[in-house]
């Protein structure tokens, strides 16, 4: 039995009454419904509540204005109310299309400083119920069982249980961590998860998240957070890699297994048939899918969803223009970037600070990769290193890029920039070169050619003008930490 007493629900006995009567009151239609988490936005939002009765909408990529929309038209229409989610770990830009990118988990850890962290939980997902969301599919926590260092662990854990308590500084919006994983679907034993992985999601429990959102992979996950952490939240299994014509048993399986609420990219009329049938035959056991109900109504409830009007659940359009982009988003990111920014090699001594007078002639290099730097809450289709090369021009340097001033003398420095985690050798042998990150820190060791190595996280607009001004202070200007190295890097 659940106790919607206990942690994370702690409810009054209204409320603890309203998910009773909630659960009785429901056809086997909309208990099934209740399980499922659409994750389809082109779907008509009428049809999903009166045909489907979802429990939670899953919302990404689309305007703001448009997120709104798609809100307000699903909570009015449903009697029962409904969990709206997007993936706010890097900002607002994860709910729509023109929200505001703060930083990414690593750019954090970098600063030290886990403020950073609960303030991304609150501002990132103030920016968002304006949107008419309620819930962040966030932290984002990459576990690895017997893999992650301690210092590592403590990092994550750190950070994830900072965001969670910034996430709960906002009334009424919930923290489901989102768990990356490897390793999590097989080949591990009970006692060396829950000595590894376990440690970090105990004290991410510990944090008050709400719920755990798991891989279709993680069949085990559940059990292993109910019986060996004694977690009671909403437990939300990602079914994407559920295929073939056994889906519907798997679904079955995993709402059996301990999964709550299953998030579903698509096909909802199969999947509704399918966990209907496993309910009436008995596949699906029926107290299983009552405690799965009274987890879904009473974190509703808890986020008080059950005690205000439908139609003020989703603010207004006047409301969400007035604090879309709002400049305290904008001065978060630029202080996080500002602490994040790392040096994690620098091996000629006096490179640093660059002045236009030692290196008139910087060449300017994207290292080539199966994705381009990630751009978030930006709409310039320029290159990182265009980018970088107009804000040098700027500061009276001959920047350029590969092709441009074949005749003219060669390069005093080279700057190569990439997302990928490896760095090849300079372009041009003999000259100086300093490779940027823009993405995954690599290991020193993955770019033995270079002569210094920056972290900058991002490519965002605004991570390059700040770069920009700490190559011309010099290395104190470079204040972030350089990550523990994992375990298997060279």
């Amino acid at each position: 039995m659940v106790d919607l007493r206990a942690k994370p629900y702690r409810l009054s006995g209204g409320d603890a009454a309203w998910v009773r009567a909630a659960i009785a009151s429901m056809t086997d239609e909309e208990k099934v419904g209740q399980l499922l988490f659409c994750a389809a936005p082109g779907q008509d939002p009428q049809e999903l509540v009166e045909r489907y009765h979802i429990g939670g909408f899953h919302c990404a990529g689309l305007p703001s204005r448009q997120a709104r929309e798609i809100s307000h038209a699903l909570q009015t229409a449903s009697p029962t109310p409904l969990f709206l989610a997007c993936g706010t770990d890097r900002g607002g830009s994860g709910a729509a299309t023109d929200g505001t990118y703060i930083a990414t988990g690593r750019k954090i850890a970098a600063t030290g400083r886990p403020q950073y962290a609960r303030e991304l939980g609150f501002l990132a997902n103030e920016e968002a119920a304006a949107m008419g969301f309620n819930m962040a599919f966030a932290p984002v926590c990459g576990l690895r069982p017997g893999g992650d260092s301690p210092e590592s662990l403590r990092r994550i854990t750190s950070l994830g249980a900072a965001y969670t308590a910034g996430v709960h500084d906002l009334p009424g919006f919930a923290s489901v961590c989102r768990c990356v994983s490897s390793g999590d679907g097989g080949g591990f034993t009970q006692e060396g998860w829950l000595s590894s992985c376990g440690q970090a999601y105990r004290a991410i429990l510990n944090a008050g998240v709400d719920g755990i959102l798991t891989g279709g992979a993680d069949a085990g996950i559940a059990a292993l957070l109910r019986a060996g952490l004694g977690f009671q939240g909403v437990v939300i299994c990602d079914t994407a890699s559920m295929t073939g014509p056994d889906r519907g048993k798997l679904l079955a399986a995993a709402v059996n297994g301990g999964g709550d609420m299953l998030l579903c990219p698509g096909g909802l009329e199969a999947d509704f048939s399918a966990l209907l049938d496993a309910c009436r035959s008995g596949a699906i056991r029926w107290d299983r899918l009552n405690n799965a109900l009274t987890r879904i109504l009473g974190l509703k409830a808890r986020m008080g969803l059950n005690q205000r009007p439908r139609e003020e659940l989703v603010p207004s359009a006047a409301a969400l223009a007035a604090i879309l982009g709002a400049p305290k988003y904008k001065a978060a990111a630029e202080a996080i970037t500002r602490d994040a920014l790392t040096l994690a090699r620098c091996r000629r001594p006096g490179l640093l600070p660059l002045t236009p007078e030692r290196h008139p002639r910087v060449l300017l290099m994207d290292v080539p990769g199966p994705d381009a730097a990630p751009r978030p809450g930006t709409d310039t289709e320029l290159s990182p290193a265009e980018l970088l090369c107009g804000l040098l021009r700027d500061k009276g340097f001959d920047a350029f890029l590969p092709g441009e001033g074949a005749q003219n003398p060669p390069p005093d420095l080279a700057l190569l920039l990439s997302s990928q985690e490896r760095f090849g050798p300079s372009p041009a042998p003999g000259v100086p070169a300093i490779g940027i990150s823009l993405g995954a820190p690599p290991s020193p060791a993955d770019a033995p050619g270079l002569d210094a190595l920056i972290y900058a996280y991002d490519a965002h607009p605004l991570t390059l003008e700040i770069l920009v001004e700490k190559l011309l202070v010099g290395p104190e200007a470079f204040t972030g930490i350089v990550p523990p190295e994992e375990p298997g890097q060279p």
